[in-house]
């Protein structure tokens, strides 16, 4: 195993006979997620709102395990899921536990969406963090089953990000945000869910006597499309101009953390893995940092209620 703080894609160990699942696994981050996953012999499932999409990740990746530096055996296929559609949650999930694999080694819960505009799903949620944070709590819990079948034990990684360092209240009793939020706002309110969800989920498992590790990663200021798509207020998109050129790097670089946080043998749960330099770039560690609004037990166990209520799915209660 190579040191994290020189570690890359090529460090990945040999994956034949493992299952991942990559929640938007189609472009950005989750693609190169999918893409090395692959190329070192795993059976990879991406993520997507779009067949059509999907299918062409799928082509892409297919193109790229024929070289010499390819581990046989890799595969990879699509199921069209929309993370924030509880019910296309919840029909993705059937058709993987329904699939002729029945272990699942690795679910990289990254989809997502960034600093949007307010609105509401069809469930009646808030966008981003019915997105980020509720449809990958309803998937991980409709999945326990292949997880638990999976050895040696899987993995759960749930991307967050630095930005969740800007919330100062997940507004339960205001859950919707009807009034006084902003993009980026709602955008750290998601984040910091995703954190508060690991902290939970890691102690519920152990709580089970489950050997499934949960852990939460973060791909830092990787210049993906996601990035593209987010409407900043003007002082959020000033700052993202002048600090780019320093402190970004490439999708690749960005699915570094995940992955290592994903396969590598020294990763325990609940730690919170990201990019060494200034959480903003660089090789994989364990050291990001993480509000204290995000440590609390009692309110990651008052969000895992409030999620439990939202999606209708209960689990390691």
């Amino acid at each position: 195993m190579a040191p994290s703080a020189t570690w890359t894609v090529a460090d990945l160990e040999p994956l034949v006979g493992k299952t991942f699942l990559v929640t938007g696994g189609n472009l950005g981050v989750g693609f190169e997620c999918a893409l090395h996953l692959a190329r070192r012999g795993a059976s990879v499932v991406i993520g997507c709102r779009s067949a059509a999409r999907g299918g062409e990740a799928v082509t892409r990746i297919q193109a790229a395990l024929g070289g010499a530096d390819v581990t046989p055996g890799g595969f990879v296929s699509v199921t069209t899921v929309d993370m924030s559609d509880l019910s296309s949650v919840k029909a993705a999930a059937n058709s993987l536990c329904g699939r002729a694999h029945t272990e699942l080694h690795g679910l990289i819960l990254n989809a997502g969406v960034m600093m949007l505009p307010r609105s509401l799903t069809v469930d009646g949620q808030e966008v981003q963090m019915a997105t980020n944070h509720l449809g990958h709590f309803a998937l991980t819990g409709l999945l326990l089953p292949p997880f638990a079948a999976a050895a040696p034990a899987a993995r759960v990684v749930c991307v967050s990000s630095p930005a969740h360092r800007r919330c100062t209240d997940l507004a339960l009793d205001g859950w919707t945000l009807a009034t006084g939020d902003t993009p980026m706002g709602a955008y750290a309110r998601s984040k910091a869910a995703d954190l508060r969800f690991v902290r939970a989920l890691a102690r519920r498992l152990a709580a089970a006597g489950s050997p499934v590790v949960a852990v939460a990663a973060q791909p830092g200021w990787a210049l993906t499309a996601l990035v593209d798509k987010a409407s900043p207020d003007a002082w959020t998109a000033l700052f993202l101009t002048v600090l780019k050129p320093c402190l970004s790097h490439s999708a690749e670089g960005g699915a570094c953390p995940l992955l290592y946080a994903a396969t590598e043998a020294d990763v325990v749960a609940d730690q919170y893995w990201g990019p060494s330099f200034l959480q903003s770039k660089g090789p994989p560690a364990a050291a990001s940092s993480r509000a204290g609004l995000v440590l609390s037990d009692e309110a990651a166990a008052a969000l895992w209620a409030k999620s439990e209520e939202v999606t209708g799915v209960s689990y390691l209660g």
